[in-house]
């Protein structure tokens, strides 16, 4: 899937969507805010346009106030292994997929696996013959005997944010066969305007319409998501999109002071400085075709003029690739 996946894309039925974010940093309420606004499920009803049902795994009790009171209704633990994660399903609850994001800092990535692991690993032993076990799983309905009882039972992706950490390597820390998708979201993302670059392991196949409603999750927050065909373009990726907002804020910084360096007030160096990023991106945006920033650039530089001048200084000084 190398192309990126855009709102042309045809849409099928809604389908209710389990979101397991663990990790409750930037990202990963970033995301949670992204869904909630969007309409997730965080009160326990859900209208046809609901898809998401939205539960957090912060590692800092002292979070679990604040996180409560942003996501009410919404299930908040500090516990991983917290069975009101991953145990019985009420009745009338159907959810054609779970996503589990894990999005916390590479450090501790390795121990949520493996957490994970073991969590799924222990859902052969469920005690279903528990009576309350039962009452809960039991539907009056036939039909719903075929339908996941517990939540280790839905189909679930695994979605990493994290950079540096391989599918192979998180394969092996996660259940066996764990459809695994990796992303490198950008922190614009905090206000829902995120460049994302993603990967899906081999086993994301397995899972019909899982990568799609991964990409509609992230989308959420980050209206570019573009799957690149092999890993190795992710690490490219990264450093394109993922490092961009950083190259471009330090541009930013040096245009405001020079600025200031030849007599503006700092404050209205910063506002020009700010609103000429924001709209030459949003032109850039709209214009939308390939090459559209080597001819929006021509169209600022008059032959002769100061603009063309100061690019002649960059190219020689080698800020051009």
């Amino acid at each position: 899937m190398s192309k990126a996946m855009n709102d042309s894309e045809p849409r099928g039925h809604v389908t209710r969507v389990m979101c397991t974010i663990i990790g409750c940093g930037v990202i990963g309420t970033s995301i949670a805010d992204g869904l909630q606004a969007a309409g997730g499920d965080t009160q326990g009803t859900v209208p046809p346009t609901h898809q998401y049902r939205i539960r957090l795994v912060t590692r800092s009790e002292h979070h679990i106030a604040d996180l409560q009171h942003r996501y009410p209704g919404s299930l908040i633990t500090s516990c991983i292994r917290n069975m009101s994660l991953w145990g019985a399903l009420p009745r009338h609850e159907v959810f054609g997929l779970h996503v589990v994001l894990i999005c916390t800092q590479p450090q501790f990535t390795r121990d949520v696996c493996v957490d994970l692991r073991a969590i799924y690993a222990s859902a052969k032993h469920l005690n279903t013959d528990d009576p309350a076990v039962k009452q809960s799983m039991v539907s009056s309905s036939s039909l719903l005997s075929s339908w996941p009882k517990t939540v280790l039972e839905i189909p679930t992706v695994f979605v990493t944010a994290c950079p540096g950490i391989r599918v192979k390597t998180l394969a092996s820390w996660l259940p066996q066969n764990a459809a695994i998708v990796r992303t490198m979201p950008n922190t614009p993302a905090c206000i829902r305007q995120g460049a994302t670059a993603a990967f899906a392991g081999p086993t994301v196949t397995a899972i019909p319409g899982a990568a799609e409603a991964v990409a509609a999750l992230i989308r959420h927050v980050s209206p570019s998501l573009c799957f690149v065909p092999t890993e190795d373009l992710l690490d490219v990726a990264a450093s394109v999109s993922g490092s961009a907002p950083a190259y471009i804020f330090t541009l930013m910084q040096a245009m405001v002071e020079a600025g200031v360096r030849r007599g503006l007030p700092p404050d209205i160096a910063a506002s020009l400085v700010k609103q000429s990023a924001f709209g030459s991106a949003g032109l850039a945006l709209q214009t939308g075709q390939l090459g559209c920033l080597e001819k929006l650039t021509s169209d600022v530089c008059v032959p002769g003029g100061s603009t063309s001048q100061a690019m002649m200084v960059l190219h020689e000084e080698g800020f051009a690739y």
